[in-house]
């Protein structure tokens, strides 16, 4: 618990878990989320379940990394079955990972009303209150606040199979998350 609260409590730190079954570390980021008062974001894959759905989650989880408390947002290994849920649109999730930013993520609309949620907060820091200087000043926020805690369960060779697939494929997941493994 301390390591993950550890993880979670600085800004902009990511974290992969690699555990085998049953090892508990879901349970434990939750509690250590709970005990640093994050909110703790999931995503419930049905059947109907698509990139529209998680554009939608991803962004509460951005929006969420904004407020003071911010946002743990949360993933395993079968919630991450369709490659384009961590990989989204020309590598935009793991631009999640390495930046902190998922480019053309917001529409244009979406952009005007968090430069007009951000301009409050942006101008008791002394930001500058120009469209781009709200647009980066809410990033900011937004990255320093959110985390990403991915989990890969590694039950038999296909996890060694996998990795030897997707790890070349997805550098900011090995780059831009702390890892951990059990034993």
């Amino acid at each position: 618990i301390c390591r993950i609260a550890r993880i979670i409590g600085m800004h902009r730190r990511s974290a992969l878990f690699i555990d085998g079954v049953g090892s508990g570390y879901q349970s434990l980021s939750r509690l250590a989320a709970f005990l640093k008062g994050f909110k703790i974001f999931t995503i419930e894959i049905t059947m109907t379940y698509g990139r529209a759905e998680f554009h939608e989650d991803l962004t509460k989880h951005v929006e969420a990394g904004v407020s003071r408390k911010g946002g743990v947002f949360s993933l395993c290994d079968p919630q991450m079955a369709k490659k384009a849920f961590v990989e989204g649109k020309n590598g935009q999730s793991v631009g999640l990972l390495s930046t902190g930013e998922v480019p053309n993520h917001f529409s244009p609309d979406e952009m005007g009303g968090i430069r007009e949620g951000s301009a409050q907060a942006a101008r008791s820091a002394g930001v500058e209150e120009t469209s781009d200087a709200l647009c980066n000043f809410f990033f900011e926020q937004a990255r320093d606040r959110m985390h990403v805690l991915l989990f890969f369960a590694r039950m038999d060779d296909s996890f060694r199979i996998r990795c030897r697939k997707v790890l070349p494929q997805l550098p900011a997941l090995m780059s831009g998350t702390s890892v951990d493994r059990s034993s």
